[in-house]
């Protein structure tokens, strides 16, 4: 939204509200060769950036834009910069405003029209090009899993346990179910294999016996933990040519 001839707004949660209650819309991408979180805002008629985001040998340069907040507040601005993007395999130059926001980068709509971006918030995904990159919450620390309700697993065998996890968390984000860095407390021979998942109450966790005899874990047992996953991309193109040398292959399969 444009108010009087150089202005834009942008929106931030209401005072009320915390990060883990807003409805905050993110992307992983590299911006000057350094992995951000990407704020999506379709209410921001620019792209803006924080300044400590801004390399120190960048040169800001003077702009005429004047920032105020959803609220009608002025926001401080320090004026214009170059910035590379790299979102998925898409890369490309862009003029962002340097101003004082929460966020690291807020990606307005100047970007998002340019470049032909197409939000699918019921899919959750940033559709570019040929390829679709998964949208997700504010990232936050990982979070530990513990094991549900008492489980038992067979000698040299994988089981799905169910966990919950143990702090908080944007449920229905995509996030690595993975082990700590030292054995889980399931004790010797417990192993926990690495997955995606929708996090929610109840996670499902791989869990293998290695040894050679039956192992119990406890209710509240640590797993693993969820960790914030750094970016996924789906490829939406598949050309021709591998079409044709996949179904080549599958004919010689039969």
């Amino acid at each position: 939204m444009i108010r009087g001839s150089h202005r834009s707004v942008i929106r931030k949660p209401p005072k009320n509200c915390s990060k883990h209650q807003s409805n905050s819309i993110f992307i992983d991408a590299l911006v000057d060769g350094k992995p951000r979180e990407l704020l999506l805002d379709t209410g921001a008629t620019r792209t803006i950036i924080r300044p400590d985001i801004v390399g120190t040998s960048t040169k800001v340069k003077p702009t005429p834009w004047r920032l105020r907040t959803a609220t009608g507040q002025p926001a401080t601005i320090h004026g214009e910069v170059g910035v590379a993007f790299n979102i998925g395999n898409t890369c490309f130059n862009g003029q962002v405003l340097v101003a004082d926001i929460e966020d690291e980068l807020i990606l307005g709509m100047d970007i998002m029209n340019t470049k032909g971006f197409k939000l699918d918030f019921k899919r959750g995904v940033l559709q570019i090009n040929e390829e679709e990159v998964v949208l997700h919450g504010r990232t936050e620390e990982r979070v530990r899993v513990v094991l549900a309700e008492d489980s038992s697993i067979s000698e040299r065998c994988e089981a799905i346990l169910y966990a919950c996890p143990d702090g908080r968390y944007d449920e229905g984000s995509i996030m690595m179910v993975e082990p700590g860095t030292h054995d889980s407390e399931g004790g010797h021979g417990v192993v926990i294999g690495k997955s995606l998942s929708h996090v929610r109450k109840i996670v499902p966790v791989r869990v293998m016996n290695v040894n050679y005899h039956p192992v119990t874990l406890k209710k509240g047992t640590v797993l693993g933990y969820c960790c914030p996953v750094a970016s996924i991309v789906r490829s939406l193109g598949t050309t021709r040519e591998n079409s044709a040398e996949i179904s080549a292959e599958l004919e010689g399969a039969d």
